[in-house]
């Protein structure tokens, strides 16, 4: 009899079998069983986010939150382009070296690493993408005086 995966716990990582009468045995290739056994060291036991989806879904976040920000607040933001290019021009030179301050956080461990997109990675990318959205509504404003 299998163990139940919701309610095995620890023995579920591992890929442990019990059944009445028998000795708990190890099932698997060495490498499924050592992924196992990491997974149980970090305190979960299932499948993880790649790491590329992970920062598809923050940059999808981020842009949605920014384009929020600009459609709630219309009046926010600068009132010529020349402004706005300024915002977009200091949002990229954060952005480039945003990439140098996180790797000497991330190199502290996971948690730091964490800590650092979202404090640093995150309002990056929700501020070039802001910036890039009172860009456009500008140009938008523009070119609809020539209607």
């Amino acid at each position: 009899m299998w163990l139940d995966p919701r309610r095995a716990g620890f023995a579920y990582a591992f890929g442990w079998r019990r059944e009445r009468g028998s000795k708990t045995v190890v099932r698997g290739r060495a490498e499924d069983v050592q992924e196992r056994l990491y997974w149980a060291r970090l305190g979960g036991i299932g499948e993880c986010v790649s790491t590329e989806t992970f920062l598809i879904l923050l940059g999808i976040g981020a842009a949605v939150i920014a384009f929020w920000v600009a459609l709630r607040f219309p009046n926010y933001g600068p009132s010529s382009i020349g402004r706005a290019l300024i915002h977009v021009g200091v949002a990229l030179g954060i952005g480039w070296f945003a990439p140098t301050f996180v790797a000497d956080l991330a190199a502290r461990g996971l948690g730091m690493a964490m800590l650092a997109i979202f404090l640093v990675v995150f309002p990056v990318l929700v501020y070039t993408f802001l910036a890039g959205a009172w860009v456009l509504r500008l140009a938008h404003d523009a070119l609809a005086r020539y209607r």
